[in-house]
């Protein structure tokens, strides 16, 4: 009998999806940033990868604020 089926997770490099846990786990070792950080960022530019390796790397003080 086959061993034990392990489920493939497969990470999108283009957008970042927060709602799967294995996801956060990878992009904020990715990123070297903490669940907090790359939550904000999301919330600031949006799930685009690159946008948001961009503002983690820039920092806080270059986002604009309405």
């Amino acid at each position: 009998m086959p061993g034990k089926k392990i489920k493939a997770q497969c990470v999108d490099d283009r957008q970042i999806n927060i709602h799967e846990r294995y996801e956060v786990e990878y992009r904020t070792k990715q990123y070297g940033c903490t669940e907090k950080q790359l939550l904000d960022a999301i919330e600031t530019v949006g799930t685009m990868a690159s946008e948001v390796e961009k503002y983690l790397k820039n920092g806080t003080e270059s986002a604009t604020l309405f």
